[in-house]
């Protein structure tokens, strides 16, 4: 696992990954971090719906900032993950995490992800090659997203 640090897109190595998932979330998303005794759901706001998309990453690791993968919608617009996880079922809400803590999981798959929270506007996330890496967006029900931007200056396209 790479040492958490803010790289920005230019300093990112090139990532391997393909998006295996790429959906509307219906209804409420569970989540539940018993080391630090907390648990809830994830539910849209009026008007938005949760939308998630999951990256296969292949023999490339990751450690970059969560705002560095946005989400694209039709006309531009790009929005921040307010979860993230090792799978649709492992999603954790980043504005549950108190600055200076970190959540690991440890996959099915041969993987490992971290979520680092160094502060009110910096989150790390970190995985090994072959883990699975999912983000978990809000964005308006109307909306079609359309790209997902990663760290290394790259966009996967979700049409």
């Amino acid at each position: 696992m790479l040492a958490a640090a803010s790289l920005s897109a230019a300093q990112h190595p090139p990532i391997d990954a393909k998006i295996t998932v790429s959906k509307t979330i219906a209804g409420l998303i569970a989540y539940s971090n018993p080391a630090i005794h907390v648990s809830g759901t994830i539910e849209a706001a009026a008007g938005n719906r949760l939308y998630i998309v999951e990256l296969a990453i292949g023999a490339s690791d990751v450690a970059a900032e969560l705002a560095s993968f946005p989400l694209v919608i039709e006309g531009g617009r790009e929005f921040i993950a307010i979860a993230a996880g090792g799978g649709s079922d492992l999603l954790f809400p980043t504005n549950k995490m108190a600055p200076g803590t970190e959540m690991r999981q440890f996959l099915k798959v041969e993987g490992v992800i971290a979520v680092a929270r160094n502060s009110a506007t910096s989150i790390i996330v970190e995985t090994t090659p072959k883990a699975t890496l999912a983000l978990l967006y809000e964005i308006p029900e109307d909306a079609t997203a359309i790209a997902l931007k990663l760290p290394d200056g790259t966009a996967r396209s979700l049409r």
